[in-house]
């Protein structure tokens, strides 16, 4: 058999293998040297494609599909720096428990090394970011076809658990790339890798059940992935009785109100009305606030259980105590079945809904657009049917303080693996087609101007998406930092400072552009997004300093209303 036939079938046969196991999509950019790969996907009869001619933007479009329908999704470049721009993706994917499976085209082993065109070093580029690694001569004959079907198993495998998470398959093809007449393929059955369930043992939940029963304590959720089944930890907090404190990525909040789960417990410890507490259950993966990080350190607790399905160590402060590797929502349901009844006073509740009542009230007066007051119009007016999307900086943060919706609202999800600003607009897109409906997303002016060219991918989201950025002409998490009183430098290299306007990024990409300026003007635009989902861009301009004198301005206000708090806080 020829070369250029000889790649198209092993292509061919890499491609197939991988759907049978599992993987539905693939992401790809142009390039030659990736061809066989290529044409094996588009000839696929059931894979699904996605373009992108931005490497960087096409690795995030990945990681939002595969955040959104928990499969693993592959990625096909070509060599070279196009390689190089997933670095960004793959490190959030890594660090975010994400299965990605990254299919790069190499030179083969006589163009390494010789200064041949788009060609380095590509064998472990990604180092510790990948679960598994391997190079694959598949040029050569004698690569045998049961050694490609065992190692695609293997790293599918591991890219989707116990930990999942990236995994990187360096493909070798020498010219020429393609075949001049069709390649047949007949399928071959793929080899399967499978994992059982985790099983908690009756006797570590009775040991738990024992330990909690007679404790003051709180749980603290942390991110889950969307949908995740949070009922079974809102029936455990009712019988322990203790309150919840959730992440925004925590699912927690697409809720509703609920008796146990505290909307304002950030503002509750930031203004000194926690209550004392000797035992802490975690749930799920990291959480955004520092605040109540902070507390958890002062407090160190005697007895801190952090419950979650993979391996990694979340624990920067070194206060659990004890790690258990489970499903958290299965280890919720479990323990509530065999865990009595708590009948202590859950005074958290009381001061939590003064908050509550308090913010309500400041809101409903404000009728110019504010960061917090966005945040706000999103907790009343989005609903179950929407997805959301919180970049990070200050949209997570302010979401953390003032996303407290009293009625249900779809999945919130982030890329908190890294908390990076890059591929926000791409991670959209993605969900869109991993989450099968709408997305609100907010960002920041950084990130929207970071991800401009992922802005094409929207005209082929499969649902749309309502963009809302927030203006204020720079970095405005920095604001908040002690370097922002450095006056003389701080704007130029901390703040970025821009003056830019995206209504003609929105137009070169043909996306309807809004500006406004009023609550009612937001609120309207927010209920036709729910009522007819079209792409929209929505810029609102604010003001760094006007927005740090707003945020003190809030928590004085709740200061004031927990002074007349009717229990001891």
């Amino acid at each position: 058999m020829d070369t250029g036939s000889h790649n198209e079938g092993i292509a061919k046969l890499l491609i197939d293998q991988l759907v049978q196991l599992g993987v539905e999509t693939f992401c790809v950019a142009p390039g030659s040297r990736s061809t066989a790969l290529t044409l094996a996907v588009a000839q696929h009869p059931t894979a699904q494609t996605h373009l992108h001619f931005d490497e960087r933007g096409l690795g995030f479009l990945a990681v939002g599909i595969a955040k959104g329908s928990r499969k693993p999704v592959a990625i096909i470049t070509t060599s070279g720096t196009a390689v190089g721009n997933l670095m960004p993706s793959v490190m959030e994917a890594s660090l975010d428990a994400t299965p990605l499976i990254i299919l790069t085209a190499d030179r083969p082993s006589e163009l390494r090394d010789c200064s041949a065109n788009q060609t380095c070093d590509l064998v472990k580029l990604f180092t510790n970011f990948v679960r598994f690694q391997t190079d694959l001569p598949l040029s050569d004959g004698q690569l045998p076809a049961q050694y490609v079907k065992a190692t695609l198993a293997h790293a599918v495998f591991l890219s989707t658990g116990p930990t999942p998470g990236p995994v990187h398959i360096n493909c070798m093809f020498r010219e020429p790339l393609f075949a001049n007449t069709p390649v047949e393929h007949v399928s071959q059955s793929a080899c399967q890798w499978e994992t059982g369930e985790r099983v908690v043992s009756s006797e570590t939940l009775l040991a738990w059940a024992k330990r909690f029963s007679d404790q003051q304590g709180v749980i603290i959720v942390g991110s889950l992935p969307p949908h995740a089944p949070i009922a079974s930890i809102l029936t455990l907090a009712e019988r322990l009785n203790w309150p919840i404190i959730a992440d925004p990525l925590s699912q927690m909040h697409t809720v509703g109100h609920h008796s146990h789960l505290l909307s304002n417990g950030d503002l509750l410890v930031r203004c000194g009305a926690s209550q004392p507490v000797n035992a802490v259950l975690q749930l799920g993966d990291r959480f955004v606030s520092k605040t109540i990080s902070e507390w958890l350190k002062q407090l160190a607790p005697a007895l801190y259980l952090h419950v979650a399905e993979h391996t990694q160590r979340h624990d920067p402060s070194s206060i659990v105590t004890h790690r258990l590797q489970a499903s958290p929502t299965y280890f919720a349901n479990e323990l509530a079945r065999i865990l009595p009844e708590n009948h202590k006073n859950l005074s958290w509740k009381q001061a939590d809904e003064m908050v509550q009542r308090t913010l309500s009230s400041y809101f409903k007066e404000q009728t110019q657009l504010s960061e917090p007051n966005v945040v706000d119009c999103l907790a009343k007016y989005l609903t179950p049917d929407l997805a959301v999307f919180l970049a990070s900086s200050m949209p997570i943060r302010d979401a953390n303080l003032f996303l407290t919706p009293d009625h249900p609202i779809g999945p919130i999800i982030g890329n908190r693996g890294l908390s990076g600003i890059d591929g926000n607009i791409a991670t959209v897109v993605g969900l869109t087609h991993g989450l099968r409906q709408p997305v609100v997303a907010l960002l920041g002016d950084l990130a929207c101007l970071h991800d401009l060219n992922s802005l094409a991918l929207l005209k082929d989201a499969a649902h749309p998406v309502c963009l809302i950025v927030i203006n204020n002409g720079g970095g405005g998490i920095f604001s908040f930092l002690p370097i922002s009183q450095k006056k003389d430098v701080f704007e130029r290299f901390w703040a970025a400072a821009h003056s830019h306007s995206f209504a003609q990024a929105a137009s070169l990409f043909h996306i309807p552009h809004h500006e406004p300026s009023k609550t009612e003007d937001l609120k309207e635009l927010l209920q036709q997004f729910s009522r007819n989902p079209t792409t929209l861009f929505i810029e609102i301009r604010t003001e760094r300093q006007a927005n740090i004198q707003l945020h003190q301005e809030i928590i004085e206000e709740v200061k004031r209303c927990l002074i007349k708090a009717p229990c001891p806080l």
